[in-house]
């Protein structure tokens, strides 16, 4: 996950400032495959699903893995 908020030592706000700074951004080759989604994606997902709490059964647990289906490397990223 990554957006606005995040830590600026992770990768998203670090690539981000070095763009807004027109710098080089140091980094490996890039070949790392992550699911990459984007923090209001995610907030959009758990509001869905506090909204429709109505529509199952609330004494059995529900889990959810949030991702975004589509593996990236870190360079297409």
């Amino acid at each position: 996950m990554f957006g606005e908020g995040e830590a600026e030592s992770r990768l998203w706000p670090s690539l981000r400032k070095s763009a807004i700074n027109d710098n080089d951004f140091p980094m490996t080759y890039g070949a790392q495959v992550r699911g990459f989604i984007e923090v209001g994606e995610v907030a959009k997902r758990f509001i869905y699903e506090a909204v429709n709490i109505d529509k199952v059964d609330t004494l059995i647990p529900r889990y959810y893995n949030v991702c975004s289906g589509k593996e990236q490397s870190i360079l297409e990223f």
